[in-house]
């Protein structure tokens, strides 16, 4: 049986990745559902993506700082 992973867990991973590399991750609320947006920390901090999900934001983490 596969494990799934916490999205809670996921999400701490990949804003840590982020912070390693320069860039933070922002919460954007709209009605009943959660934006996450990636920012490279810059004046002023120039915005790099949205995703839905956890998972999805941390894939864009990846790619963005170019971790494998």
């Amino acid at each position: 049986m596969p494990s799934t992973r916490d999205p809670r867990q996921v999400l701490k991973e990949a804003r840590q990745i982020a912070h390693d590399h320069g860039c933070f991750v922002s919460e954007k609320h709209s009605g009943c559902s959660t934006y996450y947006l990636l920012y490279r920390r810059t004046s002023p901090p120039t915005l790099i993506g949205q995703r839905s999900t956890a998972s999805a934001l941390r894939t864009l983490v990846r790619k963005a700082c170019s971790t494998h």
